[in-house]
This record gives C-alpha cells, sequence and structure tokens, in this order.
C-alpha cells in the first residue's frame, strides 16, 4: 500500500492495483478569480498524471478545497477515471466536468460500493458546516460566483476494506460522527486548529484538534495515521505535527504517523 500527500485534504493511495486520488484540489492562482487562493502544495497537472494517474477519484464533499471543478476537469480529460461521489457532486461531475454517467458512482452515507481487486467502499455521514440542506442553499446561492461552491450534499467519511486491510478516510468532520473501526491499517484524518466560520466568523474548531486525537485513535485504533488539510490557510493556529506524533508514539501498540514530503508516494 503506498500513500501520497498533494497539500491541504489532497491524496493519493495506491492498494491491490487500484489508484484513488482524494478531494483533489490542484488549480494555480487566478483559476477562479481574486477570491481563489490556490493550495500552494499542489501538483503541477502534467506532472499529477504522469505520476500519480488514478482509476477513481473520490469527493468527500462539494466545497471547492474539496472538489476543484477546473482541476477535476483536466483529470477527467487527462485520464478518464471513474469517480465516487455524493449524487449531488455526481450531478455536477456530468454536467459541468464532462464525466460519462457511467462511470460516476454515487455514494450516500450507508450505502456501499464494490470496486475491483476484492475492495469495497462505504460512506459514513460526517458533520461540517455547508454541507446537507445548508450546503444545498449555500450552493444555489452561489451559483454564479463559479468554483465557489460546486455543489451541497452529505459529508461523506469513507472506508474502503480489502486484501490489504481497511482505510478510513475522514473528510472534513467534527469527531463526533467517526464511527468505531478498530484495526484500520491507515486512517486519513483531516485535522486543523481553530478558524473563523465562513458565514459568523465565531472562531470554532470544524476539524478533529490536537486535543481530539486520544478520542480518534481510540475509535479507529490504525497503525498508520496520516494527519491532512492540518496545513490550510485559514487555521488562526499552526498545527503541532510533533506533538501529534509523540501522543501517536505514546500508544500501545505505537501508531506511525505518516506526513510525508508533498507529491511523494511513501510505503503504508
Amino acid at each position: 500500500m503506498r500513500f501520497a500527500w498533494h497539500g491541504s485534504s489532497s491524496h493519493s493511495l495506491e492498494a491491490g492495483g487500484v489508484r484513488l486520488t482524494v478531494d483533489p484540489w490542484f488549480s494555480p492562482a487566478g483559476t477562479y478569480g481574486p477570491w481563489y487562493r490556490p493550495n500552494p502544495r499542489a501538483p503541477g497537472m502534467d506532472a499529477y498524471l504522469r505520476d500519480f494517474r488514478p482509476d477513481y477519484v473520490i469527493l468527500t464533499h462539494g466545497h471547492f478545497d474539496h472538489f476543484d471543478v477546473e482541476a477535476v476537469r483536466r483529470i477527467e480529460a487527462g485520464c478518464r477515471p471513474r469517480y465516487i461521489a455524493s449524487r449531488e457532486a455526481v450531478a455536477v461531475l456530468v454536467e459541468t466536468c464532462g464525466a460519462a454517467p457511467e462511470r460516476c458512482l454515487p455514494l450516500a452515507p450507508g450505502e456501499r460500493l464494490a470496486l475491483p481487486g476484492g475492495w469495497t467502499v462505504q460512506g459514513y455521514q460526517g458533520d461540517h458546516w455547508f454541507t446537507g440542506p445548508e450546503g444545498d442553499a449555500a450552493a444555489r446561492k452561489l451559483a454564479r460566483h463559479y468554483g465557489a461552491m460546486p455543489c451541497g450534499g452529505p459529508m461523506l467519511q469513507l472506508v474502503l476494506e480489502g486484501p490489504e486491510g481497511r482505510i478510513y478516510i475522514s473528510g472534513d468532520t467534527t469527531p463526533g460522527p467517526i464511527p468505531a473501526l478498530p484495526g484500520c491499517r491507515l486512517a486519513v484524518v483531516y485535522m486543523g486548529t481553530r478558524m473563523p466560520h465562513p458565514t459568523t466568523r465565531e472562531v470554532s474548531t470544524p476539524l478533529p484538534t490536537l486535543d481530539d486525537a486520544p478520542l480518534v485513535l481510540d475509535r479507529l485504533r490504525p497503525e498508520v495515521l496520516a494527519p491532512v488539510h492540518w496545513d490550510f490557510h485559514e487555521w488562526l493556529e499552526p498545527f503541532d505535527l510533533g506533538a501529534l506524533e509523540r501522543l501517536a508514539a505514546a500508544r500501545t501498540p505505537p501508531v506511525r504517523v505518516l506526513f510525508p514530503p508533498p507529491n511523494t508516494w511513501v510505503a503504508v
């Protein structure tokens, strides 16, 4: 099994001959207008398609830093992968990104899909702002602001199970809905610190923080933890990766924390 981090929440996985990219956010500055601030660790598209060419693209939800429409359009033109996403995201994939409907696999919380090589993927409900009905309304409001928010729909947590073990992908969720899944080979957990709410500007913690790490590790009991999203530019304080690594190493058994250089395959 291999893992690669592309900055923020974007990452790729390779297991059992299947290669996945999750939440691609790769578009450079100027793609969507002056409001847009790009992912500084994103790969160039040519290098990405050469080194990480996906069989599947997974979208956890419809926010621009997870569903970068222009990046997905370029991935679609470059390799025509299959997609796993909510029904709301699938509609945008077909209508805006040019993906063929037969290559789009809609997934809702509680549903399971079979993939090649004996793998399955199951959706779990997450908790985040501007998802569900609130997200549907926000996406309609921003429809003329191209790229700002492609769609609403649910926040998907995902669990992949197959011959090489269990992989958990949290998406943007608060800690509460994280399921008890002891024995994960790899847990990709979106983590951060504090951030202003995008509407009220009140300071909040929309993702698990360092203080939540014991709870996350208790529920998932992973062999390897890959924290992502910790480098997002809107966090009010930096995330302490060293403290997370020390906390994980003190577990019984110890948990390996994986934070590789961007755009580099590493063994899990």
